[in-house]
């Protein structure tokens, strides 16, 4: 259960971290 836990917030962290440095290289580009 803890393992399944921490797998998923380390996902969620991830995407956001992803998102968020698409955003930024979208913005310098445009």
């Amino acid at each position: 259960m803890t393992a399944s836990i921490i797998f998923v917030a380390f996902t969620a962290g991830l995407v956001l971290a992803v998102r968020s440095i698409l955003k930024a290289t979208r913005k310098s580009t445009n």
